[in-house]
């Protein structure tokens, strides 16, 4: 009988490391590269979180640093706070500004006009910084079309944990954006139906995890090797190979992301 090994090209385009102990970091990172994993971004929320997916990147290879401010915590974006996130998103192992976006569901975060204001001076480090986004964007579909296709130049990037419906997803995929698939799809009823997942191109799929080595407030620890779970499930409603997923979906992070150093 063959033994079975994983896909050697998985590549999670959306991870969150900060605030880890050494030891559990250390454990999810091996459990990545023993799944296949070859390549994360590492997203930041605050400008704590930012700063320290920077220093990771440092010592980890195959981490690539994002940093922003989560739209949960667009009240914290003072004048300071951007200066000091805009010397980190100019900096050349930065690979993108994220997690920003807006999101119109969760209650008691910050109000929608402090988020608005919050997203236009990400919108505008983006392209000051020449780096693609990693957009969250819950609720608020239309607002975040309107701001990305008034925008000149345009943006690029993706549309993070994706779990719209077909008009969403073309929407996405005509301004040039690439798509994150995530844990949902392992059975979440957030999830994006299969005829969705279909409709992506190849060429525009990614595939995500939205993890982090602590454990969330369910009790479940998830770490970037579950984005070979997301990986099998999405193949399997392709109809598509795991290697073949594996190897498109690696390619595009390199493309939007840059290569592991």
């Amino acid at each position: 009988m063959r033994e079975s090994r994983p896909p050697a090209t998985l590549a999670d385009a959306h991870a969150h490391l900060d605030g880890s102990s050494p030891r559990d970091l250390q454990q999810a990172l091996e459990e990545a590269r023993a799944a296949g994993v070859e390549a994360v971004l590492a997203v930041g929320m605050d400008l704590e979180s930012s700063t320290e997916t920077v220093h990771l990147s440092r010592s980890h290879d195959f981490i690539k640093p994002a940093v922003g401010i989560h739209p949960w915590n667009a009240r914290d974006i003072d004048a300071a706070t951007y200066e000091s996130l805009k010397a980190l998103a100019l900096r050349p192992e930065v690979a993108a500004i994220g997690e920003v976006g807006l999101d119109m569901v969760r209650e008691g975060i910050a109000p929608p006009e402090v988020q608005r204001r919050c997203l236009t001076r990400l919108l505008g480090l983006a392209l000051e910084a020449g780096k693609p986004l990693n957009l969250h964007c819950r609720g608020a579909h239309r607002e975040m079309m309107d701001a990305l296709r008034s925008a000149n130049p345009a943006h690029r990037g993706t549309a993070h944990g994706f779990t719209g419906d077909g008009a969403m997803l073309r929407d996405w995929l005509e301004l040039g954006f690439y798509i994150t698939i995530g844990r949902s799809i392992l059975g979440d009823k957030s999830a994006p139906g299969p005829e969705v997942v279909r409709l992506i191109p190849l060429n525009r799929l990614l595939l995500e995890t939205d993890s982090s080595p602590r454990y969330w407030p369910d009790g479940v620890r998830v770490t970037p090797a579950a984005v070979r779970q997301v990986a099998e499930r999405v193949a399997e409603i392709r109809g598509a190979s795991l290697d073949t997923l594996a190897q498109a979906t690696s390619e595009n992070f390199r493309k939007l992301f840059g290569a592991a150093s």
